[in-house]
Order: C-alpha cells, then sequence, then structure tokens
C-alpha cells in the first residue's frame, strides 16, 4: 500500500503558538503575576519552535507554577540547545520530565520493567505504583532509585542480587530453570507476569509457587494472574510480610490460605474471575490497610466478616449478604471512602430495615454504579422489601443503577417505586417483576420539577398488575425524560402512560400491553418503532415524527395493527418492514413518496 500523497504538517503561525501555549498555561491564581510571565512566556514559545506537542508539554508543565524564577530558570535551561542536536526528543519533553516532582520521576522509572511493545491498563499500572509506594497520600520513608530488567524470551541475564523488580512475558508453561536465576536477589520486590498478545491462559510450575515466592521474603508485588494451574497459594506466603498487591485474577484457586490475614500491609487484593473461589476466609478484616478488593465475576457466597472495620477500604466491587453468618449490610456504614462500582447480592437476607438504613449508600458520593440484586425465588417471602428499598437510597451523582430483581414474586406489600427521579445522572433504569405494583406516580420523581435529566434508557418488565403510569403527569413538557433514547414497556394489563413527548427517543417497543389506551408521544427523531399485542395504541393527530424525518422501522407490528400515511412525514423516503405478516397502511395523504421495504 502507497500513499498518493504526503501532507507535511507546518509549524503553528507565531500568534496562533502563543494562545496554544497560553490555553495550557494560563491559571487564574496567577492572573495578577501574568503581565510579568508574558515576556518569558514569549520567550519559551520561541525556543519551543511553534511546535504544538512542545507548546502543550511546556505549558501544562507551566500552570501550576506561579514562581517568576522557576519560569526563567526553564527559559535558560540549557536542554534547549538539544533543540539542534540529532537528539530524536524533543527538549520540551526532556524539560517536562526534568522538572517533575521526584515521586513522579519513580512512576515514570517504573514502567521500565514493562517489556518494549507491551500493553498495559492505566488503572492497573495505577495499582502497581500504590502497592510499591510510589504514590501516596501521606509520603513514609522516601524510596531510593531502584535496579530494574526483564526476563525477556529465552536471553540469559544475570540477575544482580541488589535487584529489585523483574518482569517476563507470559508463555504457554513457565519452567523454574527460567525463574531459578531470581533465587538469590533477596531484595526482590516485584514479580510481574506481562501478559502477551495470546488470549490463552498459562501454566506455572508448581515449584515456582511453592518455593520460590516464599523465598523472596521482601517481595512487595506477585502478579499471578491468568495462571490457570494455581488452585491454592502455599502457606508459606502468609511469610511474605511486606507483600502489597496480590493478583490471582482468571486463575483457578479453590480457597485462600489462612496465613493470608497474617498480612498486614496488603492493600491491593485483586479476584476476578476467579469462578472456583466460592468462599473468603473468616476474620480477613485483620487486613487493616486492605484499600482495593475486585471480586468482579467471582461467584462469592459472602462478604468478608467484619469488613467494616477496613476504613481505608476504596474499592469493593462485590458485597454478598449470606442467609446465615457473614457480614451485614449496616457494615457498609463507615466504608465513606468507597468509589466505582458496588454491587450488593442477597438482599433477601436483610431481615431489619435499620441494618439498610445504616448502610449509608447516600453518602457514598464517589459510587458510579451500584447494582442491586435479590436472588432465590423459593425462599420465604419477606414483607419489608420496598421499605429496605427505600432505605437504599443511591448517591445523587450515580452514574447508573441497575436492579435486575427488584421484585421478587409474592412481595404482597410492595406497592409502589422508590424515589429515583432526583439521580441526576442516572443513564439506566429497568423495572422488573414488581408483581404487586398497580400505579407508577409522582412519587417516582421526587419533590424538584426537572427529573431523569440524564436517563437514556427505560424499561418496565413483567409487571403483572401495573395498571397506571402517571409519574409525569403534572410536568411542563421537556421536563420529564429530556434525554429518553430508548423505552420499553412490558405490562399486560397498563392501561394509562406514555408521556406525551418524548424529543430524543430513538426506539419505542410496546410489547405486551393489550389494554394500553394511549396516543404515541411526539417523537421527532424516532428510527425504530415495536409495536407487539398492542393493538389499541394509537398515532396522535399531529403525528409523531418530525419534517425530517426520513426513515423509520417497524418491527414486530401485531397483525390488526394500522398506521396511516399521516403519521409520516413528506421528507420520509424509505420505510422498513421486520417481522409483520399483515400491515394496513392507509393511504390517506397522496404527498408522500417515499420508498416502501418490506
Amino acid at each position: 500500500m502507497q500513499a498518493h500523497s504526503i501532507h507535511r504538517l507546518q509549524k503553528l503561525p507565531e500568534e496562533e503558538s502563543w494562545s496554544f501555549f497560553v490555553k495550557h498555561a494560563y491559571d487564574a491564581c496567577n492572573s495578577e503575576k501574568w503581565p510579568r510571565l508574558e515576556p518569558i512566556g514569549r520567550k519559551i514559545v520561541n525556543k519551543c519552535d511553534r511546535l504544538p506537542l512542545a507548546l502543550k508539554t511546556i505549558g501544562c508543565l507551566l500552570r501550576s507554577e506561579h514562581d517568576l524564577r522557576k519560569w526563567e530558570l526553564i527559559s535558560k535551561d540549557g536542554i534547549w540547545s538539544l533543540l539542534h542536536s540529532k537528539l530524536e526528543v524533543l527538549p520540551a519533553l526532556f524539560l517536562s520530565y526534568h522538572y517533575l516532582s521526584s515521586h513522579l520521576k519513580r512512576c515514570f522509572a517504573y514502567c521500565s520493567i514493562f517489556p518494549k511493545n507491551i500493553e498495559y491498563e492505566k488503572e492497573q499500572l495505577i495499582l502497581l505504583w500504590i502497592a510499591e509506594g510510589l504514590i501516596l497520600e501521606q509520603p513514609k520513608n522516601g524510596m531510593r532509585e531502584s535496579p530494574f530488567f526483564s526476563l525477556d524470551g529465552g536471553n540469559s541475564l544475570d540477575a544482580s542480587c541488589r535487584t529489585r523488580h523483574v518482569s517476563y512475558i507470559k508463555t504457554d508453561y513457565v519452567f523454574p530453570s527460567k525463574l531459578k536465576i531470581l533465587r538469590d536477589t533477596l531484595q526482590l520486590r516485584t514479580l510481574l507476569a506481562v501478559d502477551s498478545k495470546s488470549p490463552f491462559h498459562y501454566d506455572l510450575s508448581d515449584e515456582v509457587l511453592d518455593h520460590l515466592v516464599p523465598s523472596l521474603r521482601c517481595l512487595r508485588v506477585p502478579s499471578l494472574s491468568k495462571y490457570i494451574s494455581i488452585t491454592k497459594l502455599p502457606k508459606a506466603v502468609g511469610g511474605s510480610q511486606f507483600l502489597c498487591y496480590l493478583n490471582l485474577s482468571f486463575t483457578n484457586i479453590m480457597t485462600l490460605p489462612d496465613s493470608l490475614t497474617s498480612l498486614c500491609d496488603l492493600q491491593l487484593l485483586l479476584l476476578v474471575m476467579c469462578k472456583y473461589l466460592k468462599e473468603l476466609t473468616c476474620d480477613r478484616w485483620r487486613l487493616i490497610n486492605l484499600r482495593h478488593l475486585d471480586t468482579r465475576g467471582t461467584p462469592l457466597r459472602s462478604a468478608l466478616r467484619g469488613i467494616g472495620k477496613l476504613k481505608d477500604l476504596q474499592t469493593l466491587t462485590d458485597f454478598i449478604l449470606a442467609k446465615e453468618g457473614g457480614s451485614r449490610i449496616k457494615e457498609l456504614g463507615g466504608l465513606c471512602d468507597l468509589k466505582g462500582l458496588l454491587s450488593l447480592g442477597g438482599l433477601e437476607n436483610v431481615l431489619k430495615v435499620g441494618d439498610a438504613k445504616a448502610s449509608n449508600l447516600e453518602c457514598k458520593r464517589y459510587l458510579s454504579k451500584i447494582t442491586l440484586q435479590w436472588s432465590s425465588h423459593t425462599r420465604p417471602v419477606q414483607h419489608n422489601e420496598i421499605y429496605v428499598v427505600e432505605m437504599l437510597r443511591p448517591p445523587a451523582y450515580l452514574k447508573e443503577l441497575t436492579s435486575d430483581l427488584l421484585n421478587i414474586e409474592d412481595c404482597k406489600h410492595c406497592t409502589s417505586l422508590p424515589t429515583l427521579g432526583q439521580l441526576t445522572s442516572l443513564q439506566k433504569l429497568l423495572i422488573k417483576g414488581l408483581d404487586v405494583v398497580v400505579i407508577v406516580g409522582p412519587k417516582l420523581n421526587g419533590k424538584h420539577s426537572e427529573v431523569f435529566q440524564s436517563l437514556e434508557y427505560l424499561e418496565f418488565d413483567d409487571m403483572k398488575r401495573l395498571q397506571k403510569w402517571v409519574s409525569f403527569e403534572g410536568l411542563r413538557e421537556g421536563e420529564a425524560f429530556p434525554r429518553l433514547q430508548k423505552l420499553i414497556t412490558k405490562c399486560p394489563v397498563l392501561r394509562r402512560g406514555l408521556p406525551g413527548s418524548l424529543p430524543l427517543l430513538t426506539e419505542l417497543a410496546i410489547e405486551g400491553c393489550p389494554l394500553l389506551e394511549a396516543a404515541l408521544p411526539r417523537l421527532p427523531l424516532l428510527c425504530e418503532l415495536h409495536l407487539k399485542c398492542s393493538d389499541r395504541v394509537s398515532e396522535p393527530v399531529a403525528g409523531f415524527l418530525s419534517m425530517n424525518s426520513i426513515q423509520l422501522q417497524l418491527v414486530s407490528i401485531s397483525e390488526n395493527s394500522s398506521l396511516p400515511v399521516r403519521c409520516f412525514p413528506p421528507s420520509m423516503t424509505t420505510l422498513i418492514v421486520k417481522n409483520v405478516r399483515q400491515l394496513d397502511l392507509r393511504w390517506t395523504c397522496a404527498t408522500n413518496t417515499f420508498k416502501y421495504v418490506p
């Protein structure tokens, strides 16, 4: 393949260079000093040779620097003389590293542990930095510059006894001979197995796990993910008193040794997709410094007992409530720094409403997604579930609330939905299987007029007794669901519902609502319409499509349905009909000239 033409990027014009630099360097905090900083800044712009990358790099470096002398020091730095040398690295990039704080320099130096051309996830790298003590809110004793080396392919490298960090690329099988040179690295802190591009998992020799790893007494960061041969850890791992990071994700680990509880410095425990791990040993709460516990996709039966004592915990992906024993939901109350994802399972085992309130979910403002799960269709009926839901009030800035089984059959007292409309960042809401809810009323919205401001997906599914959806009544047009893009309802006895206008809706599915007598909302952006077993739904007089609509898909329309052409604007060019045996299109408007695609 050969390019037809070569586009040579030119340098920025002088004034555009200055504007681009100011965009990245100007800070309102140094606005008073800016008149004195500007002449120095223009000198720096000239030295950047009007190159965008150099301008942006130096600008970002100076943005938080308000000291006039620091600006002068950078403008006169001798590194600028490298601009005319044969080096390929821009002097601005040298400077951006040179003037970093010492702990940030160590973070960059740590990246040399990774083999060349290996991709690594940013989040995983940050966790490694935390485990190595490179980024701390309250740094302890400084760390000396550490030597690094890699075990690359079949190369024979001599590991110095002072080596602290080792990485190697995973292969199908890791032989003890490959790692035997590590036996003399008494100060080794990091043993990092880096994924190759192979999608398969790997095998690790038992000798490596049982003898080599426990012998490395200074080990802080062992990453053993994707080794399917790992089914258990040796008890001797408890002797690794400096261990801060342990990654056993995607392994066949079945149990964790009790000796793990003695690792008081452990901060990160990653157990993602460990499909055979069912329990976490009791008394695990003695890991008082644990900050990140990631168990996504691991079928745990209960949460850590005493987890409420882990006050520094920031990541807790799964909290499973067991019927007997295990942690109680109120233990979440003191975990104020939780962030990201939190999945609450086994909520049918919450017997006291006060415990749900004590979980204090509403104050956990760093959480972005919460999943609520009820399980077991055969359990005894609990009459307090709706009150439990009321007490599990999520934080206001939540981005996604998933409630897969906010239902439980025969929940006789669950007659209304909790207030959800004020979740300003909520984007997806699924309400399913609430068998005795009859009306979805204004309580769902809350006290304010603007509700569900970010909601893009709303689904009512298997609501067997829901007759009225009127939560939007009384609101002005545009106040409810202003960003909703997809709406699905599957409610067999629903008689009254559908908002009057959904300005951004692109897909509407009304299935299994034979009693619903309602006009379709005004849907100016509709692209796909599903009407199945909902014969009484009709179009509004004004038509539900805008004058700008050009294509519409009718999918699974009931045989007895009919849609007059006056629904369609003159601009429409294509009508696609799928899964429809017979559809009566009443051609009452001769101005339509679109193409019908059956």
